[in-house]
């Protein structure tokens, strides 16, 4: 997905919302049967539950614009003699600003690896009977990062060598050029893997299923994303159906709701009241099952699939 692609879709549905059409709830309550505390069985004090086959998770389709942390003084800064950048270095570019690159990076100021949402891919929620709970919630997925021609050309950037390092590198396009820089980053901070940078040429759109007109002198980024979050915190049954829990994150303080409805080595949760699950930006529910080491852990005492190097199954 784009940026562009993402607020065309925006757009139309606002349209059809003034027209008098009411959008469809993508994430309906997965119910609030309750059914008790959602830890351990047969004197086992805690209970880890994960997204596995057949139990899925729901996130509504969000339209998140970038910040501009330049606002907060955060940007990089330009070399020196390097023209400072206009607001689009911003508003289309996402801070990319590239040059020449003679002896150097094609990068002048490295662009913000940016998505708008990402689906959760794997989760895992510990609760323990000591009031405390944790969780791990990954997002994945394939995303795009969309440079128009004045992002990769307006400042001078050229075809060059490959490894600027290496006098015998074979000259390459602009695009490949700020390949090199870009996965390495991405690779650096561990959640953006396999950066991939190719002209922006009506075949690559349509390989990737991508609407509006091409723009051969800009390019298109595509990263693989898995970026591992979620809060730790204490929790409290409450007697309707719900969990309220309370993160220890500074960033995230203050207490949340959940509905659960929980049946045998089944535990489905949704965000209360139409608020995000564990204040991860997007989710509403997630159906999880129960993690065993043995028969023991089970409340239907049958552990299965048990992998014989993490020595974990699946209660079924």
């Amino acid at each position: 997905m784009t940026v562009r692609s993402t607020l065309a879709s925006l757009l139309a549905s606002l349209a059809a919302l003034s027209a008098g059409c009411k959008q469809d709830v993508l994430c309906p309550s997965l119910g609030a049967c309750g059914g008790g505390a959602p830890v351990g069985v047969n004197g086992h004090t805690d209970a880890t539950w994960v997204l596995a086959p057949g139990h899925p998770s729901c996130s509504e389709d969000l339209y998140v614009p970038a910040v501009d942390t330049r606002l907060a003084m955060q940007g990089g800064t330009l070399t020196t003699g390097m023209p400072a950048p206009e607001p689009a270095v911003f508003d289309w570019c996402v801070l990319l600003v590239t040059g020449p690159g003679a002896g150097q990076d094609i990068e002048v100021a490295e662009p913000r690896f940016y998505y708008g949402e990402g689906p959760i891919g794997f989760a895992t929620l510990k609760f323990g009977m000591d009031g405390h709970f944790s969780s791990g919630i990954t997002r994945t997925g394939t995303f795009i990062l969309d440079f128009p021609a004045y992002c990769m050309r307006a400042f001078g950037a050229m075809p060059g060598p490959l490894d600027p390092t290496d006098p015998n590198s074979p000259v390459v396009d602009v695009c490949t050029r700020l390949q090199v820089p870009l996965r390495q980053r991405g690779v650096n901070t561990g959640a953006y893997q396999n950066s991939v940078c190719d002209a922006n040429t009506p075949e690559l759109r349509a390989q990737l299923g991508l609407d509006g007109a091409a723009d051969p002198n800009g390019c298109l980024c595509r990263f693989d994303l898995d970026e591992t979050g979620g809060p730790a915190g204490t929790y409290v049954m409450e007697p309707d159906s719900t969990i309220l829990d309370f993160p220890d994150s500074v960033n995230s303080n203050y207490p949340q709701r959940t509905t659960y409805c929980l049946q045998g080595d089944n535990l489905k949760l949704t965000g209360a009241d139409g608020a995000y699950l564990f204040d991860q930006r997007g989710l509403r529910t997630l159906d999880l099952v129960r993690v065993c080491h043995d028969n023991t852990e089970c409340a239907s005492n049958n552990c299965a699939n048990i992998d014989p190097v993490k020595g974990t199954g699946l209660c079924q």
